[in-house]
């Protein structure tokens, strides 16, 4: 399938069965191609939606620059104060 149009996008997502968010997304956005609705979607749950529906993975350099953000975002979501001050003893 080729992937350019936003209709193309709208085809695809449809034939995978993407939820009614996803699709009104896509539909709402006045981006005009598949890819730059493709990069503006902040929705890392949607994307990694559609990667496993295409039997796509990340791998190598990718996956390790995937698993270095998400650590990023997730100290700075939970700091280490909280950890800390947890009181979880695993003894």
């Amino acid at each position: 399938m080729d992937l350019k149009t936003k209709q193309d996008l709208e085809q695809l997502l449809g034939k995978l069965g993407a939820c009614a968010p996803a699709m009104e997304y896509v539909e709402a956005s006045k981006l005009k191609t598949a890819r730059g609705i493709y990069d503006s979607c902040e929705r890392g749950d949607w994307i990694g939606w559609l990667l496993r529906e295409l039997g796509l993975s990340l791998t190598g350099a990718a996956l390790a620059e995937y698993e270095k953000v998400r650590a990023q975002i997730l100290k700075r979501l939970v700091p280490w104060l909280v950890i800390a001050e947890s009181g979880v003893s695993r003894t």
